[in-house]
């Protein structure tokens, strides 16, 4: 009867040097880094920044306008760079002169309304 029990335990310590060497490699396997990929989220874009289904202009910017109270399209732009640049030259008065719409859009000078004391 001692012997069976002798056996089962060698099987067991056996059973269990396995698993720990299998665990032993598992931790020292190395996983690849994951590959950075470029983000087509709204939310990485930008405010009035969004993607578009387009091979040379894959983005499109739109800036509120205040005197007309609504979203003016400024059009396709090859960055998010010239679509932000877009949107600080409307705002500042300038005329677009990139993107889809370049020349066509003549921005509005936005006056803020003072309040009456």
């Amino acid at each position: 009867m001692q012997t069976a029990e002798k056996q089962i335990v060698d099987l067991l310590t056996q059973v269990l040097k396995v698993a720990q060497t299998l665990v032993k490699q598992r931790d020292t396997v190395k996983t690849a880094a994951p590959v950075a990929k470029r983000s087509r989220r709204v939310s990485a874009l930008g405010v009035g920044i969004f993607p578009m289904q387009s091979k040379y202009n894959p983005y499109r910017a739109f800036q509120w306008d205040k005197n007309l109270h609504k979203n003016i399209l400024l059009g396709g732009f090859p960055s998010i760079a010239k679509a932000k640049q877009a949107q600080k030259d409307y705002l500042a008065g300038r005329p677009i002169t990139s993107g889809t719409k370049a020349g066509k859009i003549t921005p509005a000078k936005l006056t803020l309304v003072k309040k009456a004391a």
